[in-house]
């Protein structure tokens, strides 16, 4: 850990939701470990040096302000959302990200490019320095968090400046987030469950939010530096 690491635990009452879909319970179970490709039906979307097989949101071409180099995909300037030129339906994604102090980010999931943002369609994995957000922060938005719907539950947090592991499966209309091996979400977003949150939630406005069967994986651009590596995708 650098001397600048934080680390960002979120201590929240509230529980994540957990739905009764084969075992849902809150847990480590190996989820950390990193995939290899080529293995098991896993395959890269990150060769570590270019940007192949990645586009702007919106766009052809890749965002101002990111980079690909020694095997990190990384964020300097403003440019906006970095998005997988190929679209995915169910499948399960590995990644490892870092976040600079103060920061904020996220993952998007199943992306379609008919909203004027990103989030307008794909549920968010939050990324976020709890640490510095806090007293305001909702356990919703902290880090891990299925973005403004799913709290985090008490024990999963980030180590801020340091790398954190993500495995993210959706299945149908199943989400379901680890980070650092602790389970964090397990959401349904078409049971009724589901749906009462997305209607209590700034998404409520927005008719096609979770509603892609298919899409794009998008790392956002929040206006912080941020670092991915390791990406890697299977389908299911």
């Amino acid at each position: 850990m650098t001397p600048f690491a934080v680390l960002s635990i979120a201590f929240f009452a509230a529980p994540s939701i957990l739905l009764s879909m084969g075992d849902s319970s809150i847990g480590t179970s190996g989820c950390d470990e990193r995939p290899e490709a080529g293995k098991n039906g896993w395959q890269t979307l990150f060769d570590g040096r270019t940007t192949e097989g990645w586009r702007g949101y919106h766009r052809d071409t890749i965002p101002d302000g990111w980079f690909a180099d020694d095997g990190v995909f990384r964020r300097e300037g403003k440019g906006g959302d970095l998005m997988t030129v190929e679209q995915f339906a169910d499948f399960e994604l590995h990644l490892e990200w870092r976040l600079e102090p103060g920061g904020n980010s996220g993952v998007i999931l199943r992306v379609s490019e008919e909203g004027d943002k990103s989030w307008h369609s794909g549920p968010e994995m939050q990324i976020l320095d709890d640490e510095a957000h806090q007293p305001d922060l909702k356990p919703k938005n902290a880090s891990g968090a299925l973005y403004d719907l799913v709290p985090v539950p008490e024990g999963a947090g980030s180590v801020i400046d340091e790398w954190n592991t993500v495995r993210i499966m959706v299945d149908g209309s199943r989400y379901r987030f680890w980070l650092n091996g602790v389970q964090t979400v397990d959401l349904d977003l078409e049971s009724p469950e589901g749906q009462r949150l997305i209607a209590a939630s700034k998404f409520a406005r927005y008719p096609g939010f979770g509603r892609e069967a298919r899409g794009h994986i998008v790392l956002q651009d929040h206006g912080a530096k941020v670092e991915f590596r390791h990406i890697l995708i299977r389908e299911l």
